[in-house]
């Protein structure tokens, strides 16, 4: 297929532009040359708003004759095994050092600078880590990993709605071929017409439920088989009683301003801001939005500000939040929502 190989390809300096951040690359005129097809290729992303569509029509032109559609799918993903360590921050990982080497360990696989940096920047970009990166403050390779990271986002996010239209589901394809190349961000299908296939989908943001999972590799290491569940909650929305409500809240989290609207990062860094999520996290059980009539236990609040919103907040900070300190009215009762 011309148009998602096309697509493919504007990924191709993901490497080059990693390790140049790392400050490690010597200037010569490789890296020169390469430096100014970045600058072109920033130029012509920033200017131009990249047909996704037309590479999605391309898929799902072939789904529509039902050639093979779950192989085609599988293919598709394949094709960005090489290009998914760079951009999928949200995976679980270890930040260390090996050789001398910064490094990001995912699962049972290493990962070296250029993997480690592009996370880097692209945790900065996202405010997970400080100094906060602007775009328009960004040198030309943080602006290329920025770019990459939302076209690749919003070709799956669009990847995925079209497959649920063809009752196929990305999470559950990549479970039992033991790939992972995305993770779902469940709040971008609602509002889409989508609602009534939230009670189809397992599985939520950021992780594969009960699975240490390693990129592209064809077996998943875990703990415990897939079926099995685990009682141990570490993200908000395990608590809920509806899927529904807990985008519902998420929503009213975005309008608020309080956290991103793609990824759920907490945004609000005034005094105060990390006893004000706990507050709110048990305002919610107090407003009747979980299914446990007990409230969650302190840590593991603070499990579900880090695998959440990916803020850290002491358990002590978590013991005094009181709900009543703080003004929760834009948070409505469960019932009505």
């Amino acid at each position: 297929m011309k148009k998602i190989d096309s697509f493919i390809n504007i990924f191709r300096d993901l490497s080059h532009s990693g390790h140049s951040l790392s400050g490690k690359v010597r200037s010569n005129e490789l890296t020169i040359a390469l430096k100014e097809e970045i600058e072109k290729l920033v130029n012509r992303i920033g200017k131009e708003d990249y047909p996704i569509h037309e590479v999605i029509e391309e898929i799902e032109d072939q789904l529509s004759q039902h050639i093979q559609s779950k192989a085609l799918i599988i293919r598709t993903l394949r094709k960005f095994t090489d290009i998914s360590p760079y951009l999928l921050i949200h995976i679980k990982k270890e930040k260390t050092e090996e050789y001398r080497l910064k490094t990001l360990k995912i699962g049972n696989t290493s990962y070296y600078e250029g993997h480690f940096f592009s996370h880097k920047t692209l945790e900065r970009y996202c405010n997970w880590e400080q100094p906060r990166l602007d775009y328009f403050e960004a040198n030309v390779y943080e602006k290329y990993i920025i770019q990459c990271f939302d076209l690749f986002n919003r070709f799956f996010d669009q990847l995925d709605k079209l497959c649920l239209d063809y009752d196929l589901d990305i999470i559950k394809i990549q479970e039992e071929n033991g790939i992972l190349v995305w993770i779902r961000d469940l709040h971008q299908l609602l509002g889409y017409g989508y609602d009534k296939k939230l009670g189809e989908i397992t599985s939520f943001p950021y992780q594969y439920p009960n699975l240490e999972t390693k990129i592209n590799s064809r077996e998943i290491d875990t703990e415990q088989k897939p079926n099995e569940k685990s009682n141990r909650v570490e993200r908000l929305d395990q608590l809920f009683e509806q899927t529904s409500k807990f985008l519902a809240v998420m929503q009213i989290l975005v309008s608020e301003k309080l956290i991103e609207p793609n990824t759920y990062i907490w945004k609000d860094t005034t005094k105060g801001n990390k006893a004000f999520l706990a507050a709110i996290i048990k305002d919610l059980h107090a407003k009747g939005y979980y299914k446990d009539k007990k409230p969650p236990e302190n840590d593991t609040i603070e499990l579900i500000c880090r695998n959440t919103f990916q803020w850290k907040i002491g358990i002590d900070t978590i013991k005094r939040a009181k709900p009543s300190g703080f003004d929760l009215s834009f948070i409505p009762p469960a019932s009505t929502v």
